[in-house]
């Protein structure tokens, strides 16, 4: 048996496709490898610009920080300006607080030009402080990178004509132009050169004579900050278009603005400098615990600076949110539970404006005084300002509150709201009180509620009773009792005798939830003794008043006895008495009045009514107490009257008036409508047969007079009494419907 061997062919690159490949790659490696050079160079000019920039401004803003302040300080007999050369300049300021007077300092260029690069004509820009003595107090670098020869200064006087350098007379001096070029460190790779970037700037010194006067641009106005987060401050502005002497300032004028920030309005540091179009920065890095200041300049192309408003934001406390205000709770309309919404909260505690997302927590508990924390906790709204829950057990109560969350801060919480399912009932009506018949007790009456806070039926089935709250406060009640579901009548016992209680209701439901306790259902009522020893205080004070149908009686009310049960009317046509009269509707003297019935708070009144006209009558009246038999206080004192002797229709025109009799010396009048209808009244011309004079005239109700003899009512003035026939002019009135006879 042989064995045969099966070779096949393996299949691969040829020579000449590989040779193709490295070709390829080595012409695709070799444009990748000029565009990273080009890049690579292109990043190392700019880097070298912006180095050269920065070098050139940073020399710029030191010699014109200085020179700005030339003369400042000084003694009035040293020059400002000892020396100004074409590449140097010595001055005279008050730079250093630390050191007794003025300082003389110079700004030169190194001769020695920057031994650590490799550019021969790179030098340094130094500054030389010396004491008002001359003595050396520091020589100092104040920029790098500048080229030998590179700082130059040009001069001129008020007038802006140039001066030559050097200048023979410095005390001309009134404004200053400086030079400064950057040069490149190190030469370019391939051209061998070195770059260089040159700035410029006018120094207007405002304590030098001949400094010509310079308008200064107007303050910008600052708008309010904006927090756009807890950590940054954005602060907004208004261009300013004119200067102080209210000449036009265009844009073209303004060179940039100055944001100075910090935490001292004393001390505040340079933030940014922002080019002339821009209206609003943004300050990073806040801390809490500070408060900082911030203040914003416009510069003029001119090199003057404006003077600066304050503004002021106080992180010295936590930013924490307001509280929720317009807390409400209302049932779900879609369902089960209570729908809780609020107020959007849009500030701070200290006023500022929120301006990063507020979320909001709502908490709940079963008992008032809810505390946030995650066991009450319900539940988080990342955005809105409503919330429903669901979750609401049958016949039971549930305190909510709700609080705002920003900056990582959580606010005080809303006021707190209580819910129920099913809601409480409202509270009862037609609440009165008045004191019972045994001592120390009042008699309690109202109508139960028929529906509940929600707006929901509420059955007398499930009412469960009510609770009755008193003290001797008003809406201050010490005492409470609880009462089963009733007709709405219940005497309320063991109270002191002698003493005015407030009271109120609320409701309670089959669940045993407590209704509304409404400050309005408010009542009060005394209670009395059934009888205390003594007589009774006798009335003070008794006024009688004869109106058209009737004799309209008031007098103070009896306070000093509460056993007091009625009062007794007497009457009669005798002075002294005997009181026996008799014809009045309400009865025979005397007439008895519950006190009850006649009491309005501090006075009584009542009425006689169907007495003869044209009669005198005399009045008194006793008070009398609870006793069996009962005591009786000494008379009032006596009030003596006569009835109208007759009346007349306004509606048919008052044509005339009968005062019969010669006895009748005077003659008053009183005003009503017959028919319900208002009736005004200007002017009146009474006329009767007989020689009495008319001295007044009442209308309305209450009374009130509308015209007097004797001036005081009316626009007759003191005329006296008048005869028939007169017209009088009566202080304008209306009739109401209420003064109607009867």
């Amino acid at each position: 048996m042989s064995t045969r061997r099966v070779f096949r062919q393996a299949a691969g690159f040829t020579l000449v496709e590989v040779l193709v490949v490295l070709l390829v790659l080595g012409i695709v490696s070799v444009g990748l490898y000029q565009m990273l050079i080009t890049s690579r160079s292109s990043y190392d000019r700019q880097k070298a610009t912006l180095e050269m920039q920065t070098n050139a401004r940073t020399a710029l803003e030191a010699l014109a920080a200085d020179f700005r302040h030339v003369s400042y300080g000084k003694d009035p007999t040293q020059p400002s300006i000892h020396f100004a050369g074409p590449d140097s300049v010595t001055f005279v300021a008050d730079i250093l607080p630390e050191v007794s007077g003025a300082e003389r300092i110079s700004y030169a260029l190194s001769g020695s030009g920057d031994p650590d690069t490799p550019n021969p004509h790179d030098t340094i820009l130094m500054k030389t402080v010396a004491d008002s003595a001359g003595v050396l107090l520091f020589r100092e670098p104040q920029s790098y990178g500048i080229r030998a020869g590179g700082l130059s200064f040009r001069y001129f006087n008020g007038m802006a004509v140039e001066l030559a350098s050097p200048v023979t007379h410095p005390e001309l001096i009134g404004e200053i132009m400086i030079e400064v070029t950057a040069v490149e460190p190190r030469a370019h790779p391939r051209l061998g050169t070195y770059m260089e970037e040159t700035l410029s700037a006018t120094i207007y010194p405002r304590n030098l004579p001949l400094t010509p006067a310079r308008s200064r641009p107007s303050r910008p106005q600052v708008g309010a900050l904006v927090l756009p987060d807890c950590a940054s401050a954005t602060v907004p502005w208004t261009r300013p278009t004119t200067y102080t002497d209210g000449t036009p300032l265009p844009l073209s004028e303004i060179s940039h603005y100055t944001l100075y920030v910090g935490t001292d309005p004393q001390e505040l540091e340079v933030n940014a400098r922002l080019a002339r179009t821009f209206t609003a920065w943004t300050v990073g890095g806040l801390t809490g615990g500070q408060v900082y200041y911030f203040a914003l300049t416009c510069t003029s192309t001119s090199d003057v600076e404006s003077f600066y408003n304050l503004a002021t934001l106080d992180l010295s406390s936590p930013l924490t949110p307001d509280l929720p205000a317009g807390a409400a709770c209302v049932p779900n309309p879609h369902g089960p539970g209570v729908s809780l919404s609020w107020n959007a909260v849009t500030t701070f505690t200290d006023g500022s404006i929120i301006t990063t997302p507020v979320q909001y927590a709502v908490y709940r508990d079963t008992s008032p005084g809810v505390v946030p924390g995650e066991d009450t906790r319900l539940a988080i709204v990342p955005s809105g300002t409503t919330y429903t829950d669901e979750t609401m057990a049958d016949c039971a109560g549930y305190y909510f509150i709700v609080t705002a969350g920003a900056c990582g801060n959580e606010g005080v919480p809303s006021a707190e709201l209580f819910a129920s399912r099913p809601a409480p009932p409202l509270c009862p009506s037609a609440l009165a009180a008045a004191a019972g018949e045994a001592t120390g007790t009042l008699r309690v009456t109202w109508a139960p509620p028929t529906s509940r806070q929600d707006g929901t039926p509420l059955s007398p089935a499930d009412i469960q009773g009510y609770r009755i709250h008193y003290g001797t406060l008003p809406q201050a009640y010490d005492g409470q009792v609880d009462v089963p579901a009733s007709p709405g009548d219940y005497t309320l016992g063991g109270l002191e005798a002698c003493t005015t209680y407030y009271l109120n209701l609320t409701c309670i439901d089959a669940c045993a939830h407590e209704g509304e306790l409404c400050a309005f259902n408010e009542v009060s009522a005394a209670t009395r003794e059934e009888c205390a020893p003594g007589t009774p205080a006798p009335v003070a004070f008794l006024r009688a008043e004869p109106l058209a149908d009737r004799i309209a009686l008031t007098w103070t009310a009896n306070s000093s006895d509460c056993d007091l049960q009625a009062y007794r009317l007497y009457y009669g046509s005798t002075a002294g008495g005997p009181y026996d009269g008799s014809g009045a509707l309400e009865g025979a003297s005397p007439i008895i009045l519950a006190s009850d019935a006649v009491v309005y708070g501090d006075s009584c009144y009542a009425s006689l009514s169907g007495l003869a006209l044209c009669q005198d009558y005399f009045v008194v009246v006793t008070a009398v107490d609870g006793c069996s038999p009962a005591n009786e206080s000494p008379l009032s004192p006596e009030a003596a009257l006569q009835t109208p002797c007759s009346s007349c229709d306004a509606d048919a025109g008052c044509v005339h008036y009968l005062a019969p009799g010669p006895s009748y010396g005077d003659v008053h009048l009183e005003a009503y409508a017959t028919d319900g209808m208002p009736l005004t009244v200007t002017g009146l011309r009474p006329a009767w047969s007989g020689g009495a004079l008319i001295e007044q005239v009442w209308a309305g109700h209450p009374l009130a007079k509308v015209w007097d003899a004797n001036g005081s009512a009316g626009g007759d003035g003191n005329v006296g009494p008048r005869p028939s026939g007169t017209l009088l002019d009566l202080d304008d009135f209306t009739i109401p419907t209420s003064a109607r006879r009867g």
